[in-house]
C-alpha cells in the first residue's frame, strides 16, 4: 500500500473510531458491548496502518486500547508483543506473547507466531545477559 494511502487509512479508521465513541450497544448478557468489539477490530486495522508506516507509540496505544475493549482479543496481544519487539522493549514483547499464549488460550488455538514470538524473544534476552 502507498504512503498516501496508508495516511488516508488512518483518517478514515479515525473518524471511524469518534464515531463509536458515543454508540454503545450492550449485549444481553452484559459482557462486552457491540461498539467495545467493533472499537477493538478498529483500533487494531489503524494499528496495522501506523505500523506499516512505522508510527510504533500511534500503533502501540491502539493495541492497548484494543486490549481495554476486548481482553480476549488475542491479536491485540500478538500485534503488541511484535510492537515492543521493534522498539527493543523485548521483556514487554515476550510479556504480551505469553499472556495471549497462556491467558487467553492455552491450549488449542493460539497461532504459531505467539509461539515462535516467546521462543525467539527468550533466546535473544538469554544470549543478551
Amino acid at each position: 500500500m502507498e504512503s498516501k494511502q496508508i495516511y488516508d487509512a488512518i483518517q478514515l479508521y479515525s473518524y471511524a473510531l469518534s464515531l463509536l465513541a458515543d454508540n454503545s450497544v450492550y449485549y444481553a448478557n452484559g459482557s462486552a458491548t457491540t461498539a467495545e468489539i467493533v472499537n477493538s477490530c478498529v483500533s487494531m486495522t489503524r494499528a496495522a496502518a501506523f505500523t506499516e508506516i512505522k508510527v510504533y507509540n500511534e500503533a502501540i496505544e491502539d493495541c492497548l486500547d484494543a486490549i481495554h475493549c476486548d481482553r480476549h482479543y488475542w491479536k491485540a496481544y500478538s500485534r503488541l508483543g511484535a510492537l515492543y519487539y521493534a522498539i527493543g522493549r523485548y521483556s514487554d514483547a515476550i510479556k504480551r506473547y505469553k499472556k495471549g499464549r497462556h491467558e487467553i488460550d492455552p491450549f488449542f488455538s493460539i497461532t504459531m507466531d505467539l509461539r515462535l514470538g516467546v521462543h525467539v524473544l527468550s533466546n535473544l534476552i538469554s544470549s543478551a545477559k
